[in-house]
């Protein structure tokens, strides 16, 4: 038998450990129920974490490469922080809190 798992990773049900308990006569449960518990191994929460964190990662925005690198070419010329970029980056800045 074959699981499936996280990024289609599949694993052979003779190498998942698993412990089945009988219940005891003594406890609340009735005589005939059993419990199984299930050991996830490092490798699938591993697994799991990774495609948590490449969902996070595909959720945020596109970067714009070329506004990168048009301001990187900026910076590195000294033109990126004029007075006229600066006044503009203010009244950008003003203009954007008065229409909130």
């Amino acid at each position: 038998m074959d699981i499936s798992g996280v990024n289609n990773l599949s694993e052979s049900s003779d190498s998942i450990k698993y412990k089945k308990v009988e219940s005891r006569k003594d406890s609340k449960r009735s005589s005939n129920t059993d419990i199984d518990n299930v050991i996830i191994s490092n490798e699938a929460k591993s697994a799991y974490q990774e495609k948590a964190l490449m969902k996070k990662v595909n959720e945020l925005p596109e970067v714009r490469r070329e506004i990168v690198e048009r301001v990187k070419s900026q910076i590195a010329d000294g033109t990126l922080l004029t007075s006229d970029a600066l006044e503009q980056t203010a009244e950008r800045i003003l203009h954007g809190l008065s229409e909130e």
